[in-house]
């Protein structure tokens, strides 16, 4: 029965709006064509039709019935008529400026007497009927929870989809009616999840997410506050009117979170500072309320996400509402919002931290930081537009950043009050030229700085960074860094002792800082990570410098590079000799991290160069070099490590491994036509690739010559063994460094002297070739007694020397080389000096006796095939 009764209902219902909506537009229809009658407008005709009214147009259009409720739609109504006033509205009388209160009661006497008065009492109503029918449900169990629900749900659809459907017709009606229906959605979901959990909080979050979304959209695309404002307030006040003191007060600042979202949308399009300010008392106050009331030390955490939260959402919202028009700080709106929200904020979160040591003093801090920095770019981007306002986020940071002291206040915390103060004296006597103010800020200075280690010597801290000592002492730093800045900015161009207190000022915050960072790293690291710890701030520290230099065109900054370069150099030393391997106790994180930040570097000082043909940097080549060598160090040695220790490699394999990285990065040298390669190309090619070429030299002459060979699980094959291969490349890596410093116009000797090098070392290595075959073939023990003393090996070396000075001889006849001739000739006058003054003594052994045919046939070939070239004929000019 109760069923049928519905659906009558329901029908009925249709039945009677259909037949109002009829009606309406009647209405509307005859409203519309007396106005053009009487305003001598044409009526609108279907097409095809011409009516052109000759009625004069009156100075001022009739009332028509639609004006009597449009009053609630003047705010957004563009074309409103406009009534003359009266007399005694006329007349002059003292204006008198509105108090707060005075403007609260005059919005709630504009709510109950303009507009449909009847609809906005209707809504509120039936808003708190919804309310009230499902707290009278849950209590009586009279339907199933989820029919309940829904039916609450259905009812603020429908209610919603009357509103926009009439938003042509009946403006003010339609507004009041889709503020009405959002409000009884946030109910309904709401309720869902706190109270009768029937849909999953993920599932809830999206729809309030949507419901947010449609009620910013709805009230920016009807320019509608009055919406915004029914919509936001039914869902503050959702889940006060459903609370029954058990919810999750994560849920409810969700929730809050959600709607505050909603704001911040609205406040993108519109500037409506009566919605901004409901949402933050709603906001506030019901957090407040809840704090006093319900919260817990154990909520700690995540109260304080949520504070942070809300207290950045009105922040946003000040700054999106400046964007739209400037800022009256006198208002009670504006000042609510720029000096209420920190306020408010900060009393909270005094609540929260008081019971931590030193938990106000850092929350002032970071408060005071946050508003100094929104300050600093309110007036970078928009000097003029947030011009009041970045002056009241200056104020607000220099109020909390003040209280910062006397809330930590410890004997070092003095010390570094004064040298902050003589960092503001610098920048107040400098604006006003006062040399001797000058001196006083710098002498104060170093005062605070002799002081702070006197009070500081023997303190500790169970924090690392986060201690007094540490902090101090970094704003001590910080404090002669602003004080050098802003002493070379205003006097960079002119030769005053300012340039020399700059300079001083400067090594002061410098030393203050890494020596700092070094003793805070000491004390709190542990052994395994000290040093990587050490480069990893050395490298953060220089890139801060670095981008200070280039942000602030600090110019005494531009040999941080060299600086870098100096401790790279010392660092790496120490490490090499204290360590197994270089990337040992995690510093392989750390040595990108320096390299990459020294490159930035010197990549900033080229930069610097190509745009001002006047400066000058004579130390640039000499840096490119030093860091390439650097870097060739620490690879080769820890790539020799790997072999040898981490893969247990044979000694070969580990000889051939510490050819190939130094050839590679030879190589990248030699081809590479990027940066820094092709800008420093001569650079490199000079002083960055002498070392790692003596390098290879040595490497062929002493280190490849004393290896056996033995590649296990190879087998020896002569030549075609990684250790030969690699000497060959080492041999075209020479040559081909050669050939690039005569393209260059580097080369400081003539070509002979390169071909002579190279002769030499091919000559050493076939050597060496034959005697490693010697070894792995004839079990010739490989030390330097054992193979002098075998007549096998003195027997070989004759015949290969002289079939080498064939093979030379031969070449230099046909290309008329006379003095490559006479090389070779020597060499074969060392193998006749070697046969009789060493051999002889084994002219016995069959070897010996092949040694001497051999090498007596191949003579004779020589004198036959290569005579001595002529002297080249001297042609003079």
């Amino acid at each position: 029965m109760l069923g049928f009764l519905t659906v009558l209902l329901l029908i009925g219902v249709v039945y009677l709006f259909s037949r109002v909506r009829s009606l309406e537009r009647a209405i509307a229809r005859i409203n519309k064509q007396l106005y053009e009658l009487t305003s001598g407008q044409p009526t609108e005709q279907a097409a095809g039709d011409h009516v052109t009214s000759t009625t004069p147009e009156p100075s001022q259009p009739p009332a028509t019935a639609a004006e009597t409720t449009a009053t609630a739609a003047a705010e957004t109504t563009p074309a409103a008529v406009s009534v003359p006033k009266s007399g005694w509205q006329t007349q002059s009388r003292t204006p008198r400026s509105p108090t707060p209160f005075d403007k609260l009661i005059d919005l709630i006497k504009r709510y109950f007497t303009e507009g449909n008065l009847i609809v906005r009492v209707g809504i509120i109503v039936l808003f708190a009927g919804v309310a009230f029918l499902l707290d009278y449900a849950r209590k009586h169990s009279m339907l199933p929870i989820e029919f309940r629900v829904a039916g609450a749900g259905l009812i603020g659809v429908v209610v919603l989809i009357l509103g926009w459907r009439l938003r042509e017709k009946r403006r003010a009606y339609a507004l009041v009616m889709q503020g009405g229906g959002v409000g009884v959605l946030y109910l309904t979901l709401f309720a869902a999840l706190q109270l009768y959990h029937l849909l999953p909080a993920t599932w809830v979050f999206i729809f309030l997410v949507l419901m947010v979304v449609l009620s910013a959209a709805l009230a920016v695309m009807q320019n509608a506050r009055s919406l915004a404002v029914l919509a936001i307030s039914g869902g503050f006040l959702a889940p006060v009117l459903t609370s029954t003191g058990g919810g999750s007060h994560i849920g409810l600042f969700s929730f809050y979170a959600v709607l505050n979202i909603g704001i911040l949308v609205i406040a993108w399009f519109k500037s409506w500072r009566m919605l901004n300010v409901l949402g933050f008392v709603f906001t506030f106050v019901i957090g407040t309320a809840w704090g006093v009331m319900r919260y817990r030390a154990d909520y700690f955490v995540s109260t304080e996400v949520f504070l942070i939260l809300f207290f950045l959402f009105y922040v946003a919202i000040a700054l999106l509402f400046a964007r739209q028009q400037a800022p009256n700080l006198k208002a009670y709106v504006d000042g609510t919002i720029v000096f209420g929200v920190p306020l408010v904020a900060f009393s909270l979160q005094s609540g929260l931290v008081y019971r931590f040591e030193y938990g106000l003093a850092w929350s002032s801090f970071c408060l005071g930081a946050f508003y100094m920095l929104l300050a600093t770019q309110c007036w970078r981007f928009g000097a003029q537009r947030y011009r009041l306002l970045s002056e009241a986020c200056l104020a607000l940071g220099v109020v909390f950043a003040s209280l910062t002291i006397p809330f930590a206040l410890e004997g070092e915390w003095i010390a570094t009050a004064w040298a902050l103060e003589g960092a503001g004296i610098v920048w107040i006597s400098v604006r006003q030229q006062r040399r001797m103010g000058v001196a006083f800020a710098l002498l104060l200075q170093l005062g605070a700085g002799l002081g702070f280690l006197i009070e500081a010597h023997s303190r500790s801290a169970n924090w690392p960074v986060l201690n007094s000592v540490f902090l101090g002492a970094a704003l001590v730093a910080l404090a002669g860094l602003f004080s050098s800045y802003y002493l070379s900015r205003h006097y960079a161009k002119e030769k005053r002792w300012e340039n020399i207190a700059a300079l001083l000022a400067l090594i002061w915050g410098l030393l203050w800082w890494f020596f700092n960072g070094f003793v805070e790293i000491d004390r709190y690291a542990a052994r395994a990570y000290d040093t990587a710890i050490v480069i990893a701030f050395v490298a953060v520290s220089a890139a801060a410098l670095g981008l200070l230099e280039w942000r602030l065109r600090w110019t005494m900054l531009r040999h941080t590079v060299t600086g870098l370069t100096v401790f790279m150099v010392l660092i790496v030393m120490v490490v090499i000799a204290d360590f197994s391997h270089p990337f040992a106790e995690y510093t392989y994180y750390a040595w990108p991290l320096l390299f990459g930040v020294c490159y930035a570097l010197l990549k900033q000082r080229d930069r610097e160069l190509a745009t001002d043909s006047e400066l000058q940097f004579s130390a640039l080549p000499y840096l490119h070099a030093i860091v390439w060598w650097l870097l060739a160090l620490l690879l080769a040695v820890e790539w020799s490590w790997l072999l040898q220790w981490r893969a247990k490699l044979e000694p070969a394999w580990v000889i051939a491994g510490n050819a190939l990285m130094i050839v590679v990065l030879c190589w990248i040298v030699i081809k590479a036509r990027i940066w820094p390669w092709d800008v420093h190309r001569k650079s490199y090619l000079g002083w960055g690739l002498a070392p790692l070429m003596v390098f290879l030299l040595l490497w062929s002459l002493f280190i490849n010559t004393g290896s056996t060979g033995s590649m296990q699980p190879l087998s020896y094959l002569p030549v075609l063994n990684p250790l030969d291969i690699m000497q060959l490349i080492v041999l075209m890596t020479l040559f081909s460094w050669w050939q690039c410093l005569r393209a260059a116009k580097l080369a400081l000797w003539p070509d002979r002297y390169c071909w002579t090098v190279l002769s030499a070392v091919g000559f050493v290595w076939l050597n060496v070739v034959l005697l490693r075959s010697l070894h792995q073939w004839a079990d010739i023990s490989y030390k330097l007694d054992s193979l002098w003393q075998s007549i096998l090996v003195q027997a070989s070396l004759s015949v290969f020397w002289t079939i080498i000075g064939l093979g030379v001889m031969i070449i230099a006849a046909r290309e008329q080389w006379r003095s490559v001739w006479i090389a070779a000739a020597a060499l074969l006058g060392l193998v006749v000096v070697k046969l009789f003054f060493n051999d002889l003594a084994e002219r016995d052994s069959l070897a010996a006796i092949a040694s001497y045919i051999v090498v007596g046939i191949l003579l004779l070939v020589v004198g036959y095939f290569s005579p001595l070239p002529p002297k080249r004929k001297v042609q003079e000019a």
